[in-house]
């Protein structure tokens, strides 16, 4: 038996727009609030200490869920902040000003629309979940460092044929 493949025309980039989207919002972070962030990386750096302090973006992962005609794809991931623990005090200053102005970031830019490729767009919603503030003392060679934790979800909705 032969079955024919379909080709789908038109297809929605939403993980590389999600991409984009935490990049454009550390960007304003960091043009509004200078010297809380020097540095945002895709992905955690192999050295910790060069670039403090920083934003990283964790692993984000996706469950998805079919029901009638709709596709829901639900990523789940993460941002951190990672700063010098040279003095404290401005650690802490710097950590609660990265959540309390990330936490407005996200109300404010909630509703997102997703270009598909090939198509108009689709409504997705980004949403803070939670704030992880350790008890984590991270040490690299002389460095003491200490690390928060943002976590997100991205909802895209779709219909099929």
């Amino acid at each position: 038996m032969t079955y024919s493949v379909v080709i789908p025309p038109v297809w929605n980039p939403s993980r590389q727009a999600l991409n984009d989207i935490l990049a454009a919002i550390i960007g304003g972070f960091m043009a509004n609030t200078p010297g809380v962030v020097r540095k945002y990386w895709s992905e955690v750096p192999q050295s910790l200490t060069g670039e403090g302090p920083f934003v990283y973006q964790g692993p984000i992962n996706e469950d998805i869920t079919h029901d009638g005609g709709t596709r829901l794809t639900l990523f789940r991931g993460s941002l951190g902040y990672v700063d010098v623990l040279a003095d404290p005090q401005e650690t802490n200053t710097r950590c609660n000003a990265f959540a309390d102005y990330m936490r407005e970031m996200f109300t404010f830019n909630a509703r997102i629309s997703v270009g598909a490729t090939g198509t108009g767009s689709v409504d997705a919603i980004l949403q803070e979940t939670a704030l992880i503030d350790g008890p984590t003392e991270l040490v690299q060679g002389n460095a003491r460092l200490t690390d928060v934790r943002l976590e997100f979800e991205f909802r895209v909705q779709e219909g099929r044929n």
